[in-house]
């Protein structure tokens, strides 16, 4: 959901009318790796396995009831999954302007 609106942009105090941008905040596909077999069988690759996909919602941790998981428990190895839409208008693809996805708050290996 592209927007120049200041009021749904996250850090307002940073907006640059010049830029465009898309919130990843909503809904995502998610799994606990609880085993740590997603690398080897190439998830990031493949794609979830769909029989432990979940949905969750961003920004909300899954220990959040905000995130429809709500889930206390210790999980050391997760993953998040969503199809997101190439934001640049064909002038900007033309250029080859490229698209930055930031992540805050996130720890990765």
């Amino acid at each position: 959901m592209s927007s120049t609106a200041s009021n749904s942009y996250p850090r307002p105090d940073f907006l640059r009318e010049s830029q465009s941008w898309t919130s990843l905040n909503g809904p995502w596909d998610f799994a606990f790796d609880d085993k740590d077999q997603g690398l080897d069988e190439t998830w990031h690759i493949k794609g979830l396995p769909q029989k432990a996909v979940r949905p969750i919602e961003v920004p909300y941790v899954f220990q959040s009831p905000a995130s429809g998981i709500n889930e206390q428990q210790i999980h050391e190895v997760i993953w998040y999954q969503r199809e997101i839409q190439d934001p640049r208008t064909p002038e900007q693809k033309e250029k080859q302007d490229r698209v930055l996805a930031r992540f805050g708050a996130v720890d990765y290996e």
